[in-house]
C-alpha cells in the first residue's frame, strides 16, 4: 500500500509541521547513527583583526551562516533543508550552504567527502522539480507516518549526537577510511 501526499497542494502554511518540528523528527527517525547536528554553523572563520578582543572575536565566530541540518554517514556528507513549501529560495539556500561545508574547519577531516543536498518538503511551487534535479538536490517530501513506523532494529545501539566535535569527527572519518582502504576491490578478490 502505498502512502500518498499527506498534506493537500497548495493548502495554508499553518497545515503543515514547523521546520524544527520536521528537523528533530528527521534526525531522531532516519539519523541517529550517525554525527549530526540541526542549526550547524557552516563557512569559515572570519579573519578579524588581530586586537580584537575574546568577546568580539566570539560573536564573528557566531555571526556565521547555519545549515538546517547536517549528517555525517560513510564517505558522505548529507545537507538537508527543511521547507514548508519549497521554492526557488530554498534551492539556491542549499546551494550556498552546500559550497560553504568545505570551508568550515569542523569539518575539515571530512570535506573531501562526497556531499548530497535534499529538500525535505510538505508542498512544493510548481516547477521546483527541474530546477532541483538540475542542481544535484534530491527533493524528499515529509511524510510521518512513513517516518513514525521507521526505527532501527536494535535502538539500544543507537546514539544521537547533538554537536559535531572536531576532533571525535576526525577519529570518525580516519576509521571509515582506513575500512575502506583495507576493502579488497572487486576484481582484486578473484585474484590470487
Amino acid at each position: 500500500m502505498r502512502i500518498g501526499n499527506p498534506y493537500p497542494r497548495g493548502a495554508d502554511l499553518s497545515l503543515y509541521p514547523t521546520v524544527r518540528v520536521m528537523m528533530e523528527a528527521c534526525l531522531l527517525g532516519f539519523y541517529r547513527s550517525y554525527p549530526s547536528e540541526g542549526e550547524m554553523r557552516i563557512g569559515p572563520l572570519p579573519s578579524g583583526v588581530a586586537s580584537a578582543d575574546e568577546l568580539a572575536r566570539a560573536m564573528q565566530v557566531d555571526g556565521r551562516s547555519r545549515c538546517h541540518a547536517l549528517i555525517v554517514m560513510p564517505r558522505k556528507i548529507v545537507l538537508i533543508r527543511f521547507a514548508r513549501r519549497a521554492t526557488l529560495k530554498d534551492i539556491e539556500r542549499l546551494e550556498y550552504e552546500r559550497a560553504r561545508i568545505e570551508e568550515t574547519p569542523e569539518l575539515v577531516s571530512v570535506h573531501h567527502w562526497r556531499i548530497e543536498a535534499k529538500l525535505v518538503h510538505c508542498d512544493i511551487v510548481d516547477g521546483i522539480e527541474a530546477g532541483a534535479r538540475d542542481r544535484g538536490i534530491v527533493l524528499k517530501l515529509y511524510r510521518p507516518r512513513w517516518l513514525a513506523t521507521h526505527r532501527p532494529r536494535n535502538p539500544q545501539s543507537g546514539f544521537a549526537v547533538r554537536r559535531i566535535h572536531p576532533a571525535t569527527l576526525a577519529i570518525y572519518a580516519a576509521t571509515i577510511d582506513r575500512n575502506r582502504a583495507e576493502k579488497p576491490r572487486c576484481h582484486q578478490r578473484g585474484a590470487k
